[in-house]
């Protein structure tokens, strides 16, 4: 729709200014705003909610009289499926719009209580403010230049919204009707209105070859709020701006993105690219918009294969992986979901918190639930599968018993293991993993049950036989994988003869031993969450992309991870196919690492003829995830992937010991150029790769130590 029918949308006042923002302005009104087919909605009703689609801001660049000169020109990115998520590119601006409109039929309605105080606020003149910036920064995040430019939001007369700005000295002011603000047309033009001032000036033209232009937003309220707002106003006005008013004593100030334009000029000729990171979110979205289409169309085998495809982009997605599943329940092929339930088990199974079960109150509910355990009803939803031992199998002394559960949206009360009637084993903590000890030889009756707190059960039975043999005839068959440094060089000439294994103080024998003939298969986890927007974002995406470089003959992948996690490069893509993407990553939401690790664990599972290594760089702790620590260090020391660290400015101690027992090593990086040199060890240390097959006699790899003359070692030891 172009802007002279917006005219009839929008009721709109100018008020006077000099004449170049008038004439500005004029112009503004004429020209078209991108195309869209997309329907402003609330995701929830209540306060804090944002509306869909997301919106990002695109920067058109160009020289003028070797100045720069900006368009800002708003696009709707993605179609809003699942967009609950905060912070999201502008949702700030959409929280913001939502308030005024929802608050301004409250205000019709002639509501009270808390509603009227949050309403009244808002309109009878009490401005909230948005701090933008424009910045223009080398790719390591250097700032060239930057210009701030505050914006005042208020309710003027009943029905409309004023937004204030002042530039120069001078003051401008438009009016708009709040009730158009639902549409996309006039969410759009909003957009264009607040962004409208960065196109009044010049700025200078950077004298390097490559940069970023980027716009973002600050509320100046977030780190002077106590002063801003009256305790009954906050706890109004939260209900409705979360964003806009954090809790008392919070002290954030990151900036939200609302657009990159990454630019390079190569022989005077400059070639700019808008970020294409939330478009490749939004296209994720339209693949998971077709498998319901599908699925209603009741075509599941190709809603389920178009849901993998989906799953793949965006493996945090909790909802798509149990949709896939029961779409092989539908078709009657519940195998072909036995691998990703074992792949991705905390998406389908809740455990509680250690400090849940120290509830008193909870404690004690449970403990009156496991007595009635005998009286549970079986679950029509959930079903329990025995993965090991496998059916018939012969079993001797202490023996783990591995399951896949699929839950009915409940927590796990307990897992218990039944031998031949009687119960042998319990749990209720992950990993989902029993062990029973038969105390005769032959057969034998297993069973093994899944009890959830609302008095269901699923379960799985098996017929095995066992033998009782002496302790000390067990042997394990282990396997490592070395990789050899010398001063931080790799070590490639090394024979078996030159390694030693160690275990308990036990010399033990090598029995198969090869040098690296194996490709690399990498995923790297980047941390985007919004902690990484005020610096960090910007040397660890240039670095990143310099890492990807060096490793032109190897299979690598990216994923970027904050409430959720997407796929930013496939394996089977090139690096100049996704250059623009990883350069400009943009930080929001939180941090879901915990999500991330499982989603890369189960992109990297498979192909034996790879060496299969995951990098994760984060600045912060885990905040956001669906599964725990617990979970995500089992299934990975399980498995034959290597580990490797970068964490920024702070030490994480689960990431450190988790690289450490992963055959890698976690290093700390305070700025680009400690990452550069964090990424540059990674490579040694994948430079020279050894293969060591033992037998051990005891039972849990602990205490292993692999020794090799004049080289310093890492190890990942898996069965």
């Amino acid at each position: 729709m172009r802007s002279s029918s917006l005219l009839l949308l929008l009721c709109l006042t100018i008020v006077p200014v000099t004449a170049q923002m008038k004439k500005s302005f004029q112009k503004r009104v004429e020209r078209p705003v991108g195309e869209s087919s997309f329907t402003l909605r609330s995701t929830k009703e209540g306060g804090g909610t944002t509306l869909d689609p997301v919106w990002q801001v695109n920067l058109e660049v160009k020289k003028v009289d070797g100045e720069m000169k900006l368009q800002v020109v708003p696009e709707a990115v993605t179609n809003g499926m699942a967009m609950v998520f905060r912070p999201d590119v502008d949702s700030w601006m959409r929280e913001l719009t939502y308030a005024f409109r929802d608050l301004d039929k409250r205000v019709r309605a002639n509501v009270d209580g808390t509603d009227l105080v949050a309403a009244q606020w808002l309109t009878e003149k009490k401005p909230l403010t948005g701090q933008f910036r424009l910045s223009i920064r080398k790719l390591n995040g250097k700032v060239l230049f930057h210009k701030k430019l505050a914006i005042w939001f208020e309710g003027a007369e009943k029905g409309m919204l004023r937004v204030t700005y002042k530039k120069e000295g001078e003051e401008a002011q438009k009016l708009l009707s709040i009730d158009d603000l639902g549409s996309p047309e006039g969410y759009a033009y909003f957009l264009d209105v607040c962004t409208h001032a960065f196109e009044l000036g010049t700025y200078p033209w950077p004298k390097v070859d490559q940069f970023i232009v980027e716009l973002s937003i600050r509320h100046q309220e977030v780190n002077g709020c106590n002063n801003r707002f009256p305790e009954k106003c906050r706890t109004a006005l939260s209900k409705y701006l979360r964003t806009w008013v954090p809790p008392k004593n919070f002290s954030a100030g990151y900036p939200n993105c609302l657009g990159t334009t990454l630019c390079s000029v190569r022989n005077g000729d400059l070639t700019q690219v808008h970020s294409p990171y939330w478009k490749r979110f939004g296209e994720n979205q339209e693949i998971k918009k077709e498998a319901w289409r599908l699925a209603e169309a009741g075509q599941f085998k190709e809603a389920a294969k178009t849901m993998e495809t989906y799953f793949i982009t965006s493996p945090s997605d909790r909802h798509a992986a149990r949709l896939r599943v029961d779409y092989y329940d539908k078709l009657a092929r519940r195998e072909q979901a036995y691998p990703l339930i074992k792949d991705y088990q905390p998406y389908f199974l809740s455990f509680r918190e250690p400090n849940q079960l120290t509830h008193p109150q909870l404690a004690k509910q449970r403990a009156e639930l496991k007595q009635q355990r005998d009286s549970f009803t079986r679950s029509p939803e959930a079903w329990l599968h025995i993965t090991k031992p496998s059916r018939g199998d012969l079993i001797a002394g202490r023996t783990a018993v591995e399951m896949i559960i699929k839950d009915n949206h409940q927590p796990i009360l307990s897992i218990d293991a039944f031998l031949d009637g009687t119960r042998v084993a319990s749990i209720e903590n992950p990993p989902a993993r029993l062990f029973i000890d038969p105390a005769d030889t032959g057969d034998h009756q297993l069973k093994v049950v899944a009890y959830f707190e609302d008095g269901s059960y699923c379960d799985d039975k098996m017929s095995l036989k066992s033998v009782v043999v002496d302790e000390s005839e067990e042997v394990n068959l282990v396997r490592a994988q070395v990789s050899a440094t010398r001063r931080g060089s790799p070590v490639k000439d090394l024979e078996k003869d030159d390694f030693k294994v160690v275990q308990n103080g036990q010399t033990l024998n090598i029995n198969g031993f090869s040098k690296q003939a194996k490709p690399l298969k990498i995923i790297v986890l980047m941390d985007s969450s919004i902690s990484m927007a005020l610096k960090n974002i910007f040397p660890a995406r240039q670095e990143l992309y310099r890492f990807l470089k060096e490793l032109p003959d190897h299979a690598t992948s990216v994923y970027s991870f904050e409430n959720r996690v997407t796929q930013l490069k496939r394996f089977d893509e090139s690096l100049d196919e996704v250059a623009p993407l990883i350069q400009t990553i943009t930080a929001d939401g939180r941090t879901a690492l915990y999500d991330a690790l499982l989603a890369a664990r189960g992109q990297l599972l498979g192909d034996r003829d790879t060496v299969k290594v995951l990098i994760v760089i984060t600045d912060g702790a885990e905040t956001q995830s669906l599964s725990n620590n617990v979970q995500v260090s089992d299934l990975l020391d399980q498995s034959a992937i290597m580990v490797y660290s970068i964490y920024i400015s702070r030490n994480d101690s689960f990431l450190e010991s988790l690289a450490n027992r992963n055959g890698g090593f976690a290093q700390k990086a305070q700025e680009g150029r400690d990452m550069e040199k964090a990424f540059d060890r990674i490579i040694k240390s994948l430079g020279a790769i050894y293969f060591i097959n033992y037998y051990s006699p005891f039972p849990h790899q602990e205490k292993v130590k692999i020794k090799a003359k004049g080289a310093s070692l890492l190890w990942k030891i898996h069965r």
